[in-house]
């Protein structure tokens, strides 16, 4: 009877060994898990914040080149007005040299 509990206590002794040591392997894992997974932050919010620099940067040269165009389209408009008016007064001149010729 004493041989039956001693091996029994041996037994659930060395599986409490087993055990422990799975346990300390997992939290082992679970620490390096960790400082993996911190280390992916880090580098995905680093990669993030050029990122953002550059859609910042990229959306103020949209909004300057948005503006040069819509001031360039105003000039144009201008121009074609003075070229319009410039025809007609043009046109003009030569109805009136036309008529003191004739």
């Amino acid at each position: 009877m004493i041989t039956a509990v001693i091996v029994t206590n041996c037994l659930l002794a060395l599986a409490c060994i087993v055990f422990a040591w799975r346990l300390w392997n997992l939290r082992h894992s679970l620490r390096q898990l960790r400082w993996m997974m911190g280390d992916v932050a880090h580098n995905t919010e680093a990669s993030l914040q050029g990122a953002t620099d550059a859609i910042i940067a990229g959306q103020q040269s949209t909004q300057r080149l948005q503006w040069r165009y819509r001031h360039t389209r105003n000039q144009l408009a201008q121009l074609q007005r003075l070229l319009i008016v410039a025809s007609w007064g043009q046109g003009l001149l030569l109805k009136r040299r036309q008529r003191l010729k004739g």
